[in-house]
């Protein structure tokens, strides 16, 4: 189903409507006591001059206008300030709760959808690019929804209400008003198209430069032994200042539109003078009493605010529009598919590769016509040179790459009526390929955490590490290191052989089985292995036969086949 921006804002709004409900009772009571301020300050006028505007007196029906004292004019209108100071406190808190929470439930949604996605876009446009989506581009959809929606509505009715209470005390001002309001929108619109159009080059060239600083500090190691930490910084400086430049254009536009902003309001304070001057003080038509010339003036100046945040909120949409055509073309990726019933994939008694073909881009195919079948329980051995499609196979095998031809069999299964989840409950793998990852070697090791899986997790190293020295012994609490890299190569891969027999899983894929091995670890775990094999399909992919398993066949992989050797 496709995504889109107000499929998302509607969904959201519709699990939270009594929060929507609160922001907007809040919000419309907080605009009430704003315009009753401005008259409340007109009446001590009249109180302290002894006047009486004929405007006022249709509102003394209200009661607390009536003539009854200032003591008691006074403590309402305190009232009225703490009233106002509640209801503003209450009014953004509640706008700040539901833009933290659509950004929470955003970026939830985000993270889920991108494990989901499958594994080709990530090899075809790399990782760094999907970093900033979390950052900036949240910030601008936050500040969308609060300043663009909920108080964007809050203010036009708050304008609306300001304008009916003008236009009944004073017909031309609001005429004024209104027409330089409308003026005045139409100006910074075509203004703000230019925003839009620097503010996405802007974005696209912070997204990129991040993407840079990623692959480099991730291939560090790479940049200190061949030298390359001039190219690179060149290469850095050049995108660097393409983006001071894109930067440039970006606060040249915005800077005007906001210094523009402040400017209108104030050119309209001055046009409302100049209907004072021009119009009323010839006669040209009824002069309002004193009294609603105050109240004209102070409801003006105190709308000022809400003015300005309308004018602006254009800016607002238009980085918020950005922001989400970004988030929601990652929504849209394709992602894999959810489990299938367990029932209907139970039963593994085989693997069965038939006229199986796939191929990179731009690339000869991997395979052609691959055809195999192996029988539970056994021990399998594929291997070949670098490049004849080890690592292919694994991925094939696992659902993270499907055939571009063919079938590929799960027991009676095709794997085009099995979703990748549910394919992966079947294998557990140890491949320098898929990193640990987590902060602890609990973590690392296990799915999910409590007490009967942490006396495995710690009798399971106990078993694996007995011939390791005891300086590279490690516990369960040890810190590993972004993915691993507190660790020697050896730890590393024995605790990705305590991770794949932890999770009990029927098919066990093992590339490169004896890597950073010592020799007496090697021929534990050819023991445990064996001991295993009984109950359990064991795949093999390496460059050699690494020997020590009783294999039930062994395939080479060359030219796009598997060959039977044995």
């Amino acid at each position: 189903m496709k995504t889109g921006k107000w499929q998302l804002i509607k969904a959201f709004f519709g699990h939270n409507q009594a929060l929507l409900a609160a922001v907007l009772a809040s919000g419309l009571l907080f605009n009430l006591t704003a315009l009753f301020i401005p008259v409340a300050i007109g009446k001590f006028y009249e109180f302290l001059f002894n006047l009486h505007s004929k405007r006022l007196q249709l509102l003394e029906g209200l009661g607390w206008l009536q003539d009854e004292g200032f003591s008691q004019f006074l403590l309402f209108f305190t009232a009225l300030v703490v009233l106002r100071f509640v209801l503003e406190f209450t009014n953004r808190y509640l706008i700040g709760i539901a833009g933290e929470r659509f950004v929470r439930d955003l970026r939830e949604q985000l993270f889920a959808h991108q494990l989901q996605v499958v594994y080709p876009v990530y090899e075809e446009k790399g990782i760094g690019r999907y970093l900033l989506r979390f950052s900036g581009d949240l910030k601008s959809v936050y500040n969308y929804l609060t300043r663009g929606i909920l108080r964007f509505v809050q203010d036009v009715l708050l304008l609306l209400i300001f304008w009916v209470l003008v236009a009944w005390l004073s017909l031309p001002f609001a005429l004024v008003i209104l027409a330089f309001g409308l003026l005045s929108a139409g100006i910074l619109y075509r203004l703000n198209k230019r925003v839009y159009v620097y503010s996405q080059d802007r974005r696209n060239r912070r997204a990129g430069l991040l993407s840079f600083v990623s692959t480099r500090l991730r291939a560090i190691l790479s940049v200190k032994v061949f030298n390359k930490y001039t190219p690179e910084l060149k290469r850095y400086q050049k995108r660097s200042a393409r983006l001071y430049q894109a930067g440039r254009q970006f606060q040249r536009i915005t800077s005007l539109v906001y210094a523009l902003i402040p400017a209108i309001t104030y050119l309209l304070v001055a046009l409302l003078m100049a209907v004072v001057y021009f119009y009323y003080l010839p006669g040209k038509g009824p002069m309002p009493d004193q009294t609603t010339f105050l109240v004209l003036i102070l409801l003006s100046l105190s709308l000022l605010p809400a003015m300005r945040r309308v004018l602006r909120v254009s800016v607002v949409w238009k980085l918020g529009d950005i922001s989400f055509t970004k988030l929601v073309r990652i929504l849209e990726l394709p992602a894999e598919g959810t489990s299938l019933p367990p029932e209907k994939t139970a039963d593994l008694s085989s693997l069965r590769f038939a006229n199986v073909s796939f191929g990179y881009q731009s690339e000869q195919p991997v395979f052609r016509h691959l055809d195999f079948a192996l029988t539970f329980p056994g021990a399998y051995l594929f291997n070949g040179r670098p490049g004849a499609g080890k690592s292919t196979l694994l991925k094939l095998l696992l659902g993270v790459y499907r055939p571009q031809a063919g079938t590929i069999y799960y027991g009676e299964q095709p794997h085009t009526a099995m979703s990748e989840s549910t394919i992966r409950r079947f294998f557990a793998v140890v491949s320098d390929s898929l990193p640990l990852y987590g902060s602890t070697v609990y973590e690392a090791i296990v799915y999910s955490r409590n007490a009967q899986r942490r006396k495995r997790a710690t009798e399971m190293l106990d078993l694996l590490q007995q011939h390791e020295p005891a300086s590279l012994h490690l516990a369960l609490d040890d810190n590993i290191g972004d993915l691993g890299g507190n660790l020697t190569y050896g730890q590393q891969r024995l605790l990705m052989y305590a991770r794949a027999l932890l999770t009990n899983k029927p098919v066990l894929v093992l590339e490169k089985p004896l890597a950073g091995l010592r020799s007496k670890t090697s021929d534990l775990l050819m023991a445990e292995l064996n001991k295993r094999a009984g109950n359990k399909m064991i795949i093999v992919l390496d460059s050699h036969d690494p020997g020590g398993f009783i294999w039930q066949a062994k395939y080479k992989l060359t030219k796009g086949k598997a060959e039977q050797q044995l």
